[in-house]
């Protein structure tokens, strides 16, 4: 007799340590809230597991060797998308099946030639950020309506004030108080536009700026035009936050006011013109200027006294701008300012 003795210690050590690491990924795979399919170029379901199987009421075990065409007939959308990534089409979706929705991606594997030999799905339940998205979209929409309507009760009773200065106006017999009531109503006139236009806007963070100005140029050319002066305009497409547009409707609408009250005295012509625009480094620009009779040589903002430059110099400090003025040939007065975004921040903050 003769016998033949050999040591197989390492591989049983190798055989129990594939089948460990077989059993884990099973259990992986078995355990995990996903679906796990491979089909084959048929459609034929090769392997399916995947706790989130357990919601469809059968083994997984029990769908091996049937078409994926049959076993999901009541979802054409999936089968859809199946045979749409069978053919290379697809990578990505979203699937609902019943009251569950999974984020489902297919890879294809292909034989030694290049085609498609079958395909790997792997569907993550996301039901329940799905339905935490749908509440966020729904809190966001109930502060948009709520802040659209404070807007517009605001421009409303902003209105109101308007109203109230000109009743009031009419009772004085002093043509300089009555002035002041005009200007004052003038200046609220200005900050209720602000609130229409974010009212109606698609941002309610910011609103055009351009159309804004237009719409404030083409109000002060019925109250004060001059048929003898040309008004140009050159409006670049710029947005700005609440905080920031009152403050630079308010200096534009006293800019404007002085040229169409005082640089074109006793029908006098000439050009007046406005330019908004944006610089490279985003610096945003606004440039009054006109041909009429100029400021005085030495003038300085912070050294007027009148109300209207006060709130000049005050406003441009508000919006941490910057005011040059060259007084004549022609007068031009130039606004600069940083378009921070302050405001858009602070109404992303509002809606969280």
């Amino acid at each position: 007799m003769v016998g033949s003795h050999a040591d197989i210690t390492k591989r049983k050590q190798a055989e129990q340590a594939l089948f460990d690491s077989e059993h884990r990924l099973r259990l992986v795979v078995h355990n995990a809230p996903v679906i796990f399919f491979v089909l084959d170029a048929a459609g034929m379901i090769l392997l399916a597991d995947g706790h989130a199987l357990d919601q469809f009421g059968s083994a997984p075990a029990a769908w091996i060797g049937h078409s994926v065409f049959a076993v999901f007939k009541d979802y054409p959308a999936l089968l859809h998308d199946i045979r749409r990534a069978l053919a290379g089409d697809l990578s990505r979706t979203e699937v609902r099946l019943g009251q569950t929705t999974f984020e489902t991606a297919f890879s294809p594997y292909r034989d030694d030639g290049g085609r498609i030999d079958g395909l790997i799905v792997v569907a993550v339940d996301t039901t329940e950020r799905t339905r935490a998205q749908a509440r966020i979209r729904a809190a966001l929409k109930e502060k948009d309506v709520l802040l659209r309507e404070i807007f517009h009760r605001v421009k409303n009773n902003l209105q109101v004030i308007v109203s109230l200065l000109a009743l009031q106006s009419r009772e004085i017999a002093d043509p300089s108080v009555r002035t002041f009531f005009t200007e004052s109503a003038d200046r609220v006139r200005v900050m209720a536009l602000v609130h229409e236009l974010l009212y109606r806007s698609s941002d309610l963070a910011r609103i055009p700026f351009d159309n804004y100005l237009r719409q404030l140029i083409e109000n002060l050319e019925r109250q004060m035009g001059n048929p003898a002066v040309t008004l140009e305009k050159e409006l670049a497409p710029v947005t700005l936050g609440l905080e920031t547009a009152i403050p630079c409707g308010l200096i534009v609408n006293e800019l404007r006011v002085n040229v169409f009250k005082h640089a074109f005295p006793a029908g006098r012509g000439g050009v007046a013109k406005i330019v908004l625009e944006r610089d490279a480094d985003a610096t945003i620009r606004i440039v009054v200027a006109d041909t009429g009779v100029g400021l005085p040589a030495d003038f300085a903002p912070d050294r007027v006294a009148s109300l209207g430059w006060r709130l000049i110099v005050g406003l441009v400090n508000q919006i941490d701008g910057k005011i040059a003025v060259s007084p004549c040939n022609p007068t031009r007065i130039e606004l600069r300012f940083a378009d921070d975004n302050r405001e858009a921040g602070r109404y992303q903050d509002a809606l969280q």
